[in-house]
């Protein structure tokens, strides 16, 4: 067949649709499969830590708890221990309020009683230990007589460089002792005061004791 002949056939033309290649599809990977080994030993690895996980917190809730019962001991023991000196406290203060007013009611009866003795032992010790010197000895007017006449008993007793006399400045059981060089005093009054102001600061309270110590201080 000559060219002319194929004036108006389509043979040397493809009006066909194009076809596109299709897309590409992700398929998503299988799921992974185990066997019975693996998944075995996944749940023993899933027990233990759940039981290591489990212990943990036991053990923590235990240490909590001691700490917690471990305070509100230290709190009763410091309970205690508050109380037990508050009623320390209470009983020194009623044993020396007990002690002052013994004192109070005691001493002056153990003055009259006793006073003139240890006048007496108190002046043989100063004359004793003053050899070969003049000694003054001072007493009240009323003890005058009476310890001359104690001192008259004993037969060492020094009356010729001894000169006692009275004093009517000083009191039941007091006396003064003098000599060139020095000289003692027993002051009744003296020793009663402070007796009582020992006591009275023991009976006072701690910051007033603070500010005593303190005043003296400066």
């Amino acid at each position: 067949m000559s060219p002319e002949g194929h004036k108006y056939l389509f043979d040397f033309h493809n009006f066909d649709q194009v076809k596109e290649p299709e897309p590409e599809i992700d398929i998503p990977p299988p799921p992974p499969t185990f066997s019975l080994e693996e998944l075995g030993q996944a749940q023993q690895e899933s027990f233990a830590q759940g039981r290591l996980s489990g212990l943990e917190e036991s053990r923590i809730s235990r240490e909590q708890y001691l700490a917690e019962q471990v305070n509100r001991l230290a709190d009763s023991i410091k309970a205690v221990l508050l109380s037990e000196q508050m009623r320390a406290n209470l009983f020194e203060k009623e044993v020396l309020g007990l002690c002052a007013a013994i004192f109070a009611k005691t001493f002056p009866l153990l003055n009259d009683t006793y006073g003139l003795s240890e006048v007496q032992n108190i002046i043989q010790k100063v004359v004793s230990s003053q050899p070969a010197i003049p000694v003054l000895i001072e007493t009240t007017e009323a003890d005058e007589a009476p310890l001359r006449d104690i001192l008259s008993t004993s037969p060492d007793f020094p009356f010729d460089r001894v000169t006692i006399k009275g004093n009517p400045a000083l009191q039941s059981g007091s006396c003064k002792i003098s000599w060139p060089d020095g000289g003692a005093v027993r002051d009744h009054n003296a020793l009663a005061q402070e007796i009582t102001r020992h006591i009275e600061e023991l009976l006072a309270p701690r910051a007033q004791k603070s500010d005593n110590r303190d005043s003296k201080g400066e």
